[in-house]
């Protein structure tokens, strides 16, 4: 008796059924994604802050890094989750979807993990620049600065002293970068 053939991976499948908790589908073959607890920090204070702002601001919707996209027209079998991102309501007007969007946000956070490979970390920009988005953070909690990309252009770096604001994007939404991190542990 001859052994079965190993079917290859595709995105749908990769969606179907349901291998999306901690992994997304990138060029073909599904890649861990792996949080420390800074950066996990760092990614629950920024969606606190996002939700903040819209509650004053109605009409967008804020998700954390189960947030499922599928928007990329170079490459429509990738599968990217965001650690944080944005996108305005009515760009959903049945609602969010149940399982992923295939519209590009209007914001992606990156918060660099310690295990991350500098090339994965590029080719996920590069990936959500190529599909549009206007806005893309990437946050790294060892230099505490945030880089800073805006209509597919590196726009800048931050650092604590500094203020990170959603303008355009997000009018009027102004954070201390210094305020993005953990508290340093008091002095003994």
């Amino acid at each position: 008796m001859g052994k079965l053939a190993k079917r290859p991976m595709t995105a749908e499948r990769f969606l179907r059924r349901g291998y999306t908790q901690g992994f997304e589908f990138v060029d073909g073959r599904m890649q861990e994604k792996v949080m420390g607890m800074k950066s996990s920090w760092v990614q629950s204070e920024l969606n606190f802050q996002f939700r903040l702002y819209c509650r004053q601001n109605p009409g967008w919707f804020v998700f954390d890094a189960e947030g499922i996209y599928q928007c990329f027209p170079h490459k429509p079998e990738q599968v990217r989750k965001p650690d944080v991102s944005v996108l305005r309501s009515d760009r959903f007007p049945d609602g969010v979807p149940d399982g992923v969007s295939r519209l590009p946000p209007e914001l992606v956070v990156e918060v660099v993990s310690p295990n991350e490979k500098v090339y994965e970390l590029e080719d996920k920009v590069d990936d959500f620049r190529r599909a549009g988005v206007p806005l893309i953070w990437v946050v790294s909690t060892k230099r505490r600065r945030v880089t800073v990309y805006q209509d597919g252009k590196h726009a800048g770096e931050l650092a604590d002293a500094d203020d990170l604001t959603g303008d355009p994007v997000l009018p009027g939404f102004r954070l201390k970068v210094a305020d993005l991190f953990p508290p340093a542990p008091p002095a003994s």
